[in-house]
């Protein structure tokens, strides 16, 4: 079987730097109790690492940051996630001196730093992406006067005529998404202030599934990721916009790899993985997909 794996695949910085982080303290702390609050990137084998390691992971929302941190002990180390945290968990450790590490994509911690310094400069602040995303949540949460808004609520764009405009994205949001918010905006608002921020590792590898999946006819296409990573859902939803090809599968690991029956009547395969995704994974799946006669 001839597989070909989309390059770069594995870790991308940031999460290659929130895991180092995580795992370096463990080293230096042995006997201390570490808690990340959120899992420290979308991807379950990722977090695993981090509770092989003995480092506790708080799952939920602020509020249950916000309890947890409350009973806090005096000597336990805190961990934020990769995907940032919001302004009322940063002002309780802040407010209560408790000792805690920022693991955040040192890319969000710019786009932070860009909302924080300029939100009060429109009328209204505009954020592409997914409102439920933890990167949307906790960046909107260091300005007022948000509207997340995508492709599937461009209506609410008319709330910005003759209005000055701020526009923010999240990281992985997609061009084509951050485009169409654009240009409804050219027609309706007064002054666009625009703070597009995308990072550019999704980009390539968006770029290259696509460009690969035009280029030559594969039998089937993997996507390599976990199901609550954003990434991962818009590399598998770019692949069909762009080639209208229905033979791209979004698995998490190899055990979903062999549920699927068409697998061993392919004889090529294209893969590509989220950013998020460790490289191991990547290379099991194709090493097994390789030995199928």
């Amino acid at each position: 079987m001839f597989v070909n794996i989309i390059k770069p695949y594995g870790f991308c910085g940031g999460v290659n730097r929130a895991l180092k982080l995580a795992i370096l303290l463990r080293n230096k702390r042995p006997d201390r109790k570490i808690t990340c609050l959120g899992p420290i990137v979308h991807n379950e084998d990722a977090n695993k690492l981090l509770s092989d390691n003995k480092i506790n992971i708080i799952d939920g929302n602020d509020d249950n940051f916000i309890n947890y941190l409350k009973n806090v002990k005096k000597d336990e180390i805190i961990i934020l996630s990769a995907h940032g945290h919001s302004k009322k968990v940063e002002k309780m450790l802040s407010d209560n001196k408790i000792k805690f590490y920022d693991a955040i994509c040192p890319f969000l911690r710019d786009t932070k730093k860009i909302i924080d310094n300029n939100y009060k400069k429109a009328d209204i602040n505009i954020f592409v992406g997914n409102p439920l995303h933890v990167e949307t949540t906790s960046l909107i949460s260091y300005g007022d006067n948000f509207m997340v808004i995508n492709e599937d609520n461009l209506y609410d764009l008319g709330k910005c005529e003759n209005k000055t405009v701020n526009l923010f994205t999240q990281s992985t949001v997609s061009n084509l998404s951050y485009l169409m918010v654009k240009e409804q905006l050219v027609l309706n608002a007064k002054k666009i202030n625009d703070f597009r921020r995308i990072c550019g590792e999704p980009v390539r590898r968006f770029n290259k599934l696509c460009n690969e999946g035009l280029k030559r006819m594969y039998d089937i296409v993997f996507i390599v990721g976990s199901n609550t990573s954003s990434n991962a859902k818009l590399l598998l939803k770019m692949y069909y916009i762009t080639t209208k090809q229905d033979n791209c599968y979004l698995v998490s690991d190899i055990n979903d790899v062999k549920k699927l029956l068409d697998v061993k009547k392919s004889k090529s395969v294209l893969i590509a993985s989220a950013t998020s995704t460790p490289s191991t994974i990547v290379d099991e799946i194709s090493n097994y997909l390789k030995d199928i006669k």
